[in-house]
């Protein structure tokens, strides 16, 4: 890689003193290949970078980097299964990447992990990756999933005035929901696939037993908010929901592949399957609709 050449090349003339590394003397690095590569100040710290552009390794980064692919897909699924506007879903997608190097910028950690900045480059945690190939296929997967499981929105706007009031134009209900989505999202923390392929991850195994929990909860307290929904259909969505979120964390555990193929594969897999059910209810196959019919 290229970052390696400059690498080897920049790190025999680096001084280091009680820990502190000093910055290499311009003119010797560029002794011997001066035009092959130029210095560039990141955040005050100066980089060794070859002059030049790879394209294969550029598209190589952005879909072997291990960065939290997986939660870049469930929490947009996550948000419009319970919202349904897929404009609210496009927006928090956009401000969590901004949010991220705003904390970059402002800690000089980045991600909700605070993890240190050394870390982009083996991660390498690319807007193309988080948003084409991760956040927009949550979103569609979402909406997919609600069509196929005819859910129901938990909210209605606009808001009702009075904070009694108790539907989905609640106060109190809006702000209980948001609370539950922020510890969805927050507990996606756990995740971890820092080391690659072939290791086992006892952080996704984990994370699949808090999201039990949690959608229990989520369940348990949202259930008596359809009273125009039948028992059964209510638990049909809830377990579907619970489902798939598992279904796409157990690909993590230990993984196989590359995460980008693997979301890749488990977001087609569960859109097939979708496809299927919401067929299946169309025509009534094993008498599907009519076990979910609603009162």
């Amino acid at each position: 890689m290229m970052w390696d050449l400059a690498g080897q090349i920049a790190m025999p003339l680096l001084s280091t003193t009680q820990g502190i590394t000093r910055r290499p003397t311009c003119n010797l690095i560029f002794a011997s290949q001066p035009n092959h590569f130029f210095y560039h100040d990141l955040g005050g710290t100066m980089c060794v970078c070859e002059l030049g552009w790879s394209k294969t390794a550029y598209w190589s980064k952005v879909l072997t980097g291990f960065a939290f692919d997986f939660p870049h897909v469930l929490t947009p699924f996550q948000i419009y299964v319970v919202y349904q506007r897929w404009t609210w879903v496009m927006i928090y997608i956009l401000f969590n990447e901004v949010f991220e190097e705003f904390v970059l910028a402002l800690t000089g950690y980045w991600g909700f992990t605070y993890d240190p900045p050394f870390d982009l480059e083996s991660r390498y945690d690319a807007f193309i990756r988080d948003v084409l190939l991760c956040g927009i296929p949550g979103l569609i997967l979402g909406i997919k999933f609600v069509k196929a499981l005819r859910v129901p929105s938990y909210l209605g706007f606009p808001l009702a005035r009075d904070w009694t009031v108790d539907s989905i134009h609640g106060k109190a209900r809006h702000a209980k929901v948001f609370f539950q989505m922020l510890v969805l999202k927050q507990i996606t923390l756990i995740y971890n696939t820092d080391h690659g392929m072939g290791q086992f991850y006892w952080q996704n195994l984990a994370l699949m037993g808090a999201y039990c929990l949690v959608h229990l909860s989520f369940y348990l307290s949202n259930r008596k908010d359809f009273p125009d929904y039948s028992p059964q259909h209510i638990v049909s969505w809830h377990v579907g929901w619970l489902f798939c979120t598992l279904f796409m964390c157990v690909f993590a555990v230990k993984p196989g592949l590359q995460e980008a193929y693997l979301v890749i594969i488990s977001v087609v897999m569960l859109y097939a399957l979708l496809c299927t059910i919401d067929f299946m209810l169309e025509q009534n196959i094993f008498g599907l609709a009519r076990r979910l019919q609603n009162p």
